[in-house]
């Protein structure tokens, strides 16, 4: 058992990644900041000091008034192992924090959780998830195919549309296909069970997986969270999700044209095959004990 303390911002997704820590690898605190308002540097560091974890897990953003200082996260890198975990470093706007982060010695390790190969953190995985939370037991799916995750809702990307506004190009992806996709927009307070809920509901997912800048592709975790609710994924090609899953376990797709056929025509059969492969290569491949032991060991703990 190994106590850790996460330092994150005051977001949901950061939430999973502890709990998924607490049910596999021991006890954990959690500490956040908000991005956008006053430092709370020293709260941080008190929590630190009282909780004198064996490792510390910090997950930030590129810029914001309320980051930890340098300083800070120097220190608390005195008080353990400091490990920053991010979802975005295969996206090239980050990759100038962490030429930063690195000349300034604020951690001892750099973790990507989004499967980019390529980019220059110093150990590069999956977005560890707490599988308990994702049941196992049959369940109906009266939804054919349905989307989940950050995206603008139909109704206002259809009037931005309409008044020639740019739009946010995932939502033009997933919406193009209208009531084929059930879209379920993440809600950023709403309860994590109604979102497995949803996607539990769907027999696939559709995934785009462009990154927040809008010029690079990575694994989202949406992909994982959809393979332990048992639907089947559709994602792109480009996505470096075929590096890390057999690409025949999840449907591909190059084109927004080669998602029809998937939508329309994929059977029954077809599709609880590539759920149930790709379900359980996920819970065995991509376990948190498995994604955090790769961490912990690299650390030498």
């Amino acid at each position: 058992m190994i106590e850790a303390l996460f330092v994150t911002t005051a977001t949901s997704e950061p939430v999973e990644n502890v709990d998924a820590w607490r049910h596999t690898m021991g006890p954990a605190s959690h500490v956040t900041f908000d991005i956008n308002s006053v430092p709370n540097d020293a709260a941080i560091l008190d929590a630190a000091a009282a909780v004198k974890p064996a490792v510390i897990f910090y997950t930030g953003a590129t810029d914001g008034p309320g980051l930890p200082s340098d300083e800070t996260l120097r220190r608390l890198r005195k008080i353990a192992p400091s490990v920053i975990l991010q979802g975005d470093f295969g996206d090239p706007p980050w990759w100038p924090m962490m030429k930063h982060y690195r000349e300034a010695e604020c951690f001892d390790l750099m973790v990507a959780m989004d499967g980019v190969k390529t980019c220059p953190a110093d150990l590069v995985t999956l977005t560890p998830f707490d599988i308990d939370k994702f049941p196992t037991d049959p369940t109906e799916r009266p939804i054919r195919c349905g989307f989940a995750g950050n995206l603008q809702g139909r109704p206002y990307w259809r009037e931005l549309v309409k008044n020639g506004q740019a739009v946010d190009a995932r939502s033009s992806f997933i919406h193009q296909f209208g009531a084929h996709v059930r879209v379920r927009v993440r809600e950023t307070a709403g309860a994590y069970a109604d979102y497995i809920a949803f996607m539990r509901s769907c027999k696939m997912i559709l995934n785009t997986s462009v990154a927040g800048s809008g010029t690079a592709v990575h694994v989202k975790g949406r992909t994982l969270e959809a393979s332990f609710s048992g639907a089947a994924v559709i994602d792109s090609t480009e996505s470096p999700l075929r590096e890390w899953f057999p690409p025949e376990m999840f449907f591909g797709y190059r084109t927004s044209e080669d998602v029809w056929p998937i939508l329309l025509h994929a059977t029954e059969k077809e599709i609880a095959g590539k759920a149930a492969a790709m379900g359980a290569y996920a819970r065995e491949h991509y376990h948190p004990a498995k994604i955090y032991g790769q961490i912990v060991e690299r650390l030498g703990l």
